[in-house]
């Protein structure tokens, strides 16, 4: 999602080191409290398994383990702001230019979709990392434990989901392209058609 709207931006440096220092601090900051809360392990209580492997649980969360959320939060929010306001100019730009968006054509439909999942994706990660922030501060965190799979499961989807939107944005389907394909030909073979009785003609 970085690369994909830091390239719609044009690939602009002011944008590029926003993301990029968000995102890091993001990062950062899940490794530390990560790190900082597998210290308190304890050994399972349950016996030792066959195979010889000693399993540990987690001796309750420091309250800052949510800590990493609100980061997370400012890196999506940058991402829906970055691509709505690139909507809006590109937008702006085909009115001024009396010209329409029109999901048929090939090259129009592949922009509205870059536009539609770069928005839409980040809000659905935004609604997550919300649900997870309040449940586990108003709740208790250990339903805010329970939801974090969820939070994890997503990108694991959605990020898949947006390479195949592009593919079948960009690649006709399969009976266009032979029609497409079929018309070139005939455009070609009558082109040469008029050449040869052209010269002949001379």
């Amino acid at each position: 999602m970085l690369f994909r709207v830091t390239s719609m931006r044009g690939h602009s440096p002011r944008v590029r080191f926003t993301l990029l220092v968000t995102f890091v601090a993001g990062v950062v900051a899940g490794v530390v409290v990560v790190g900082v809360g597998v210290r308190n392990e304890i050994p399972f209580p349950d016996p030792v398994s066959p195979l010889g492997i000693h399993l540990c649980m987690q001796n309750g969360f420091p309250p800052y383990v949510f800590a990493s959320w609100p980061v997370v939060l400012v890196f999506e929010g940058m991402v829906v702001f970055f691509s709505i306001s690139t909507a809006l100019e590109h937008y702006r730009s085909v009115e001024n230019a009396s010209r329409r968006l029109q999901p048929s054509q090939p090259t129009t439909r592949l922009i509205y979709i870059l536009f539609r999942d770069s928005i839409t994706f980040p809000i659905i990660f935004i609604i997550l990392c919300s649900i997870n922030l309040l449940f586990s501060l108003v709740v208790s965190p250990e339903v805010g434990r329970a939801i974090i799979p969820i939070s994890n499961l997503a990108p694991c989807i959605l990020g898949p989901r947006l390479i195949l939107n592009l593919r079948k944005a960009y690649y006709q389907p399969f009976s266009e392209e032979c029609e497409s394909t079929i018309a070139l030909e005939r455009i070609e073979f009558n082109h040469h058609l008029e050449d040869d009785i052209e010269l002949r003609s001379r």
